[in-house]
């Protein structure tokens, strides 16, 4: 094959590679999502306005594109932290309202939370999903 012949190859070749890249292989071009869950509940203490003394364990699982799951493992502890914090700077009327009206909101207050944390490491959390939801 000559050099002339040779480089239309190639060139053929990267073409042709770049159509399906940027088709996506064929694919439906939807993202499939895995879920992790945090093992360990995440408990915050409360005083209410009042000065009833309360508590808030929340159980959580993570929605994330599947490729992030195994990642997220590793950042188990740092998502944990940003939680307790978000968690912890609520008003115990935030909390309670939130809990009791409006756990989307809450959910998505902590989903922010993580983001924050994890945005160095482009996680990309799509949602927060609650296992376990107590408030006493």
């Amino acid at each position: 094959m000559s050099y002339a012949g040779f480089r239309s190859v190639i060139l053929l070749v990267l073409l042709v590679g770049s159509v399906l890249l940027l088709a996506g292989c064929g694919g439906d071009g939807k993202i499939s999502y895995g879920y992790y869950d945090l093992s360990d509940a995440v408990i915050v203490n409360y005083i209410d306005g009042e000065g009833n003394k309360g508590y808030v364990s929340l159980k959580l699982t993570v929605e994330l594109p599947e490729g992030n799951v195994v990642t997220i493992g590793t950042m188990s502890q740092r998502i944990r932290h940003a939680t307790v914090l978000y968690l912890k700077n609520l008003s115990s009327d935030e909390l309670t309202n939130y809990i009791a009206n409006d756990q989307e909101a809450l959910a998505d207050g902590i989903k922010d939370a993580m983001s924050e944390e994890t945005k160095a490491d482009n996680l990309a959390i799509e949602r927060i999903l609650f296992r376990d939801f107590v408030m006493q």
